[in-house]
């Protein structure tokens, strides 16, 4: 089948894909016609499909890559989740509560939003980036 997919995207220029990847699936003839192989109508809308949903697959792939990077990152101990704008005093409580040692401690909390892991990376690198000069490191 990923030859079948790799053949119909050499074929086409990015205009023409996405003409024969809309949404009314009108042009399953021509996919069909591209892909040169004979294939029975599940396979055709399995590679229909697949052309069509993988660049927001490799843009989920990304993220995910993206967010085991920071899963392991360490908090500082004396952070200051007080201090955090944007955090709600009530994550701000629950933090200072519990005291994660990681970001994917910190994930775990009952209420962590992605926006609030967001925010909680920023400051954690910025404080990270600070401490390289130790006058600003407390």
């Amino acid at each position: 089948m990923q030859s079948c997919i790799a053949r119909v995207k050499a074929q086409c220029t990015k205009q023409e894909l996405l003409d024969l990847l809309s949404n009314d699936m009108s042009n399953l003839t021509r996919l069909r016609e591209l892909i040169e192989v004979p294939v029975n109508e599940r396979a055709l809308h399995t590679i229909w499909s697949e052309i069509r949903y993988a660049p927001y697959i490799a843009r989920e792939l990304e993220e995910i890559k993206r967010q085991e990077q920071y899963q392991q990152l360490s908090i500082p101990s004396n952070i200051k989740y007080t201090d955090m704008q944007g955090l709600s005093k009530e994550l701000q409580g629950k933090l200072n509560k519990v005291r994660p040692a990681t970001i994917a401690q910190a994930a775990l909390i009952p209420g962590m939003t992605p926006a609030a892991i967001s925010l909680l990376l920023f400051k954690v690198r910025k404080k990270s980036y600070e401490c390289l000069a130790p006058e600003h490191c407390a």
